[in-house]
């Protein structure tokens, strides 16, 4: 029943802003649908694409080359949690409009401004906007939390295998990294990735969050 009451508000909340509504067939659904057992609602809806140049300043997250949906959409989720800005998907990276990275975000790409460019157009961007870039490294320098940080950042996240490119740490202002415990060297991209927003943005955002 509370099932159904969410999918009636949905088509209402559609309805009120101009969807066309279409009843289909589950075996229509089930063709349209990715997922093993569809929730009973598929929207077709235009990409959104941003322009570069209204890429705000504040705190960004970069994903670099970064290939699965679920921790992008997972990063993305995150990022929202922690006050970021918006998001940049270097060339490389998964598709943010993938349907596995959208229901991974459970709806922040439609709240977190995402863009996608290469490194080059994106670093002239930074600089532009006076972003400091920060690169997450497996030989950086450990970040613990509660330092000072500065308010234009830019906070980089690799690839899960090969990590963030050589062109990219070459301009970045500090490499950081989660310190781990034991012989664990290194940590899922999404799990590192959360650890660092917290303890770069995570106060900050914290402290946002609860303000009058």
């Amino acid at each position: 029943a509370a099932a159904d009451g969410n999918r009636r508000r949905t088509l209402d909340r559609l309805a009120e802003r101009g969807g066309e509504l279409r009843s289909v067939d589950p075996g229509t659904l089930s063709e349209f649908a990715d997922t093993v057992t569809p929730q009973g609602l598929l929207a077709v809806v235009r990409t959104p694409r941003r322009a570069l140049g209204d890429l705000p300043g504040g705190r960004l997250l970069v994903f670099d080359a970064v290939q699965d949906p679920g921790n992008f959409g997972t990063l993305v989720r995150t990022a929202e949690a922690m006050g970021v800005s918006a998001a940049l998907a270097l060339t490389g990276t998964v598709d943010p409009w993938n349907p596995k990275s959208v229901r991974a975000a459970a709806g922040s790409t439609f709240r977190v401004p995402v863009f996608e460019a290469s490194w080059e157009e994106a670093r002239g961007r930074l600089r532009e906007l006076d972003v400091e870039v920060w690169a997450a490294d497996p030989l950086g320098e450990p970040v613990y939390g509660g330092g000072d940080s500065p308010d234009r950042l830019a906070l980089v996240l690799g690839n899960e295998g090969r990590g963030v490119s050589t062109e990219v740490l070459d301009d970045a202002r500090r490499r950081v990294r989660v310190p781990t415990a034991g012989s664990v060297e290194s940590l899922n991209v999404a799990v590192a990735g959360a650890l660092l927003m917290d303890r770069i943005f995570g106060l900050r955002a914290a402290g946002e969050a609860t303000a009058p």
